[in-house]
């Protein structure tokens, strides 16, 4: 369960993103007697592509469309100081153990929300 990009975008992926594509895209196993049938952990090769095309594709509208069934949670179809920190909780992770001072999630949460300018001061 990795993904490191291609070789024109290379990337690295948080656990927690991982965790949003295993939890939100439907994924599925061949048993030996070549029938689908679902399975956590793994993904068909449609999906796959799917996949792939989204993160090659992230400025299309079907790319963002794709990556926001992502970053928000079912229960929350709006981004939120919740999910921002969901995620970057694993980013802040990563760069402490490369000896890099990570940005403030408040600060971060702050910046996106200034860019965006929601009509809902709370929530995207």
């Amino acid at each position: 369960r990795s993904y490191t990009g291609t070789s024109r975008q290379p990337v690295r992926l948080t656990p927690a993103f991982i965790d949003r594509i295993y939890s939100e895209i439907t994924t599925y196993q061949t048993t030996q007697t070549g029938s689908a049938t679902p399975k956590e952990g793994e993904m068909d090769y449609k999906t796959f592509l799917d996949f792939v095309l989204a993160m090659e594709n992230k400025k299309s509208k079907e790319g963002l469309r794709y990556f926001w069934r992502l970053i928000t949670l079912p229960s929350r179809p709006y981004l939120d100081s919740y999910a921002i920190n969901f995620f970057f909780r694993d980013i802040t992770r990563t760069l402490k153990e490369n000896d890099i001072e990570p940005a403030n999630a408040m600060d971060v949460k702050d910046e996106i929300f200034d860019m965006v300018k929601p009509q809902d001061p709370l929530r995207i």
